[in-house]
């Protein structure tokens, strides 16, 4: 049976929306406080979330996985699956290379020249899902745009598996070609961890 309902008012449209989720205040403050934390402790607050939350001790040398690793990842996945992750990172670029905005120039009458130059950022983060399961279209919706974007340095952030960082995930990644990724938990580390680990904080 169809049903048909007749606006306005759109206030008959209310009883079929899906409810607006409500803020769990208690969980916003637990992040204020990691976030707030990691600013002023840098690694040694994320190295002390990482063994209250995910219950392992993990040195800071060990955040980023080592490039043999990612080789190691991708041998381990299926052919057929590893030519799907490669046909899905080629049709989202095909699309995100026609969203790329250059900026124009207008010459005027008068001789002078106006335009917008669109400039990418210099680094971005990306949080990619590896806990329970791992989600390589996250890795290819988020790193596919920033690179044709034209992003010099993306990191790639995945909270860890067992005792070592998560590694599908960057078998997963490689495809893409991107420059690193980091398995330690991924609430801040990016963008306020020491500046021997991941460059100055204030141009995260």
């Amino acid at each position: 049976m169809i049903r048909q309902i007749a606006v306005p008012p759109l206030d008959s449209l209310t009883p079929y929306l899906p409810k607006p989720s409500q803020v769990d205040g208690e969980a916003r403050e637990q992040v204020r406080r990691i976030l707030a934390d990691v600013a002023e402790r840098g690694d040694a607050g994320v190295r002390e979330w990482i063994s209250k939350l995910d219950g392992m001790d993990l040195q800071p040398s060990g955040w980023e996985i080592p490039r043999e690793e990612w080789d190691n990842a991708l041998d381990r996945i299926d052919l057929e699956l590893r030519e799907a992750l490669e046909t899905a990172v080629d049709r989202v670029g095909i699309f995100h290379k026609r969203q790329r905005d250059i900026g124009f120039t207008l010459l005027q009458e008068d001789g002078s020249l106006l335009g917008m130059r669109v400039n990418p950022l210099d680094r971005v983060g990306v949080y990619v899902p590896g806990g329970k399961a791992a989600y390589p279209s996250t890795v290819i919706m988020n790193v596919v745009p920033a690179s044709i974007a034209g992003v010099e340095e993306i990191i790639a952030v995945t909270p860890p598996n067992g005792d070592r960082p998560t590694a599908p995930t960057p078998g997963e990644a490689d495809p893409l070609e991107r420059d690193e990724v980091d398995g330690d938990r991924p609430d801040r580390v990016g963008a306020d961890g020491d500046r021997r680990q991941r460059g100055d904080p204030g141009q995260a």
